[in-house]
């Protein structure tokens, strides 16, 4: 059911209908990449809720299954989201690119619907692409490194621009949900 709830949420916002009823939500991988069953990926922001730290570069960390509820530093706006610019509600910032090449890394600064390097868009495929290049996705890199518990805790990936491409589905596939799992 949860699955359903997901691409519910996905296609409404590709579609761009109202989707109010989920004002707060986090964009998580869709797949579970780790070894450890809390290991699906949501774009956070250093640091540690309330105490993150918005002038360093976001990040794909495990999701906070743990807490049952959308992270201060996780929370997005999917109003904002279904009009291309992924609002950070916790902060007041908006996911952006620190370029519009292959490898730029993805930051948080100050909300401006005319920079085009905090235009995304949300695709049917599930991909989130920088709208000025839309070969680019929005991908969770490889390696693996863990938050202050260490190995058996909360997983940390390097978030940037790479090209979109189906071998890398499991990188590049993200799903909005109100709530975690």
């Amino acid at each position: 059911m949860r699955n359903v709830f997901k691409v519910l949420i996905s296609s409404c916002l590709v579609l761009g209908l109202n989707t109010a009823w989920a004002d707060k939500i986090e964009v998580a991988l869709a797949k579970n990449l780790g070894d450890t069953a809390n290991s699906n990926y949501c774009i956070d922001m250093p640091g540690g809720q309330e105490k993150a730290d918005p002038t360093r570069d976001l990040r794909a960390y495990t999701c906070y299954t743990d807490q049952g509820f959308v992270g201060f530093d996780h929370a997005m706006d999917s109003e904002a989201i279904a009009k291309g610019q992924f609002h950070m509600t916790g902060f007041d910032v908006c996911m952006q690119a620190k370029g519009s090449a292959m490898g730029s890394a993805i930051a948080a600064k100050d909300c401006d619907e005319s920079n085009a390097l905090q235009n995304f868009n949300l695709q049917a495929d599930m991909t989130i692409r920088l709208a000025s290049e839309n070969k680019l996705c929005l991908t969770v890199g490889d390696e693996v490194s863990y938050g202050r518990h260490g190995p058996g805790g909360h997983e940390i990936r390097a978030i940037t621009l790479q090209s979109c491409s189906e071998d890398r589905a499991s990188h590049q596939q993200w799903v909005l949900r109100d709530s975690v799992e």
